[in-house]
């Protein structure tokens, strides 16, 4: 199995890695959101959190902590379903 965009070949042992990559994870605070979360941070990649409840988001980042000390982690807490919420993202991002 190749990885898309890259000329690895990978397996389900050996995981392709996400070291020194961003990633924004909405809905951060609870469900699949933190679950991928904390796969993205397994896979080494630094987050991006975003969600409506602080402190469910400071939970998760928390559980991130624990798993993957090395994982940097910047939090948003935002309703994304608001033109303010979004921008409150985007303004973050440009800031980290």
């Amino acid at each position: 199995m190749t990885a898309p965009g890259a000329g690895d070949t990978v397996s389900a042992s050996q995981p392709w890695r996400l070291d020194g990559q961003l990633a924004v994870v909405t809905g951060a605070s609870s469900g699949i959101g933190r679950a991928m979360a904390l796969e993205l941070a397994d896979l080494g990649a630094d987050l991006m959190l975003a969600a409506r409840r602080l402190p469910a988001l400071e939970e998760s980042a928390e559980l991130i902590r624990t798993r993957a000390p090395a994982c940097r982690i910047w939090m948003v807490a935002a309703d994304l379903a608001t033109e303010a919420g979004r921008e409150a993202l985007w303004v973050a991002m440009q800031a980290r």
